[in-house]
This record gives structure tokens, sequence and C-alpha cells, in this order.
């Protein structure tokens, strides 16, 4: 059976500007672009997990409300899993654990539950502060290449242009050669 894959990333798209969109808001970014890509995770877990993805598919046609709720869990999943290392991952679930341990204790109890509460959260900060630094250090390196980019197209301004001009006016009359637009873009298509 062939999926239709995008009236599929149709309605990932909806469903995702619905629940994520304030995620995307914040910059945040997938595997498969500069945003969260339904399609490409939905594609990657169809390799990963067939079994999983059918079972999504067949719930999506059944019962579509429960297949956006598991949706939304298991994207979330995927994106919280991306985004944090094993190691973040064990201190979010030990700090979780403690913080019920910590509301379900007796008064006596909580003092040494918060001492190690603390000693974790203190951990987890740095681990976070770690990562933070190594995407300023990335965020610098990509923004160093694009500044140099446009420092060297500015060079080779006249260049450029002149090469532009060459196909426009040669026989071929394309701005970019001999190259037909793709269907679908530029020019509406009769």
């Amino acid at each position: 059976r062939e999926i239709d894959m995008e009236a599929f990333r149709q309605e990932f798209s909806k469903f995702r500007h619905e629940e994520f969109g304030k995620l995307g808001k914040m910059g945040m970014k997938g595997a498969h672009g500069n945003h969260f890509s339904g399609r490409g995770w939905f594609q990657d877990l169809k390799k990963t997990d067939p079994q999983r993805f059918e079972e999504l598919i067949k719930l999506r046609q059944e019962k579509p409300e429960e297949f956006r709720k598991i949706l939304t869990q298991e994207f979330g999943k995927h994106m919280y899993k991306k985004k944090y290392s094993d190691e973040a991952r064990k201190s979010h679930e030990k700090i979780r654990e403690l913080a019920h341990k910590y509301r379900a204790a007796s008064e006596g109890d909580k003092e040494g539950l918060k001492k190690e509460l603390r000693s974790v959260l203190d951990s987890s900060f740095g681990e976070e502060q770690k990562r933070r630094q190594a995407m300023a250090v990335q965020l610098e390196q990509q923004l160093s290449s694009i500044k140099k980019q446009i420092s060297d197209r500015k060079a080779k301004k006249s260049e450029y242009i002149d090469q532009i001009m060459e196909r426009i006016t040669s026989a071929k009359g394309h701005p970019r050669g001999d190259k037909k637009p793709k269907p679908g873009r530029g020019a509406k298509q009769k």
C-alpha cells in the first residue's frame, strides 16, 4: 500500500504549526532543515521502525484525533532526544524523580533531598551551559562564514554581474544559463 506523503506532509504541517509553532518561533532546528520537519521525521520513522509507521498510518485513518495526540507525544519525544544528550536526559529524569520524592517526603527527609536535588540541579545547569556554549561557538562560525561569503561576493560584484549579463544577452537567454524553471517554481505552468 502506497502512502500519500504529500497529503501527510500538508496535514502534518498544519498540525506542526498548531502544536509546535511556539518552538519554531524560538528558533529550534530540526534534522532536515532550518525548522521542524515532520515529513523528514515521519520518513525516518518509516525506515527505522516500519511497524510503528504502519500502526500510525492505520491510526490516522481510523482515529484521527487519537493519531494527532500520539503524534504530538512522539514528535515531542523525538525533538527532546535530538536536543539533549543521553546524560542530560538522565539528569532531567533524576531531577523529576527527586522532586517527586521531595513532595512526598516527611519534613525530616526533605532537607537531605533538598541537598541532593541542589547537587543534581547544579550539575545539570553546568551541562546546559556547556551545550549552549557549544551552540554559540557553532553560530559564531556560521556567522563568520556568512560574513566571508558576503565579503567575497562584494569583491567579485562586477565579475558576477558580467557573467549574468553574458548569460542574459547570449543566445541562451536565461539568467542561469539554459536551465528552465522547475514545475511549481517561477511562472505558473498552464
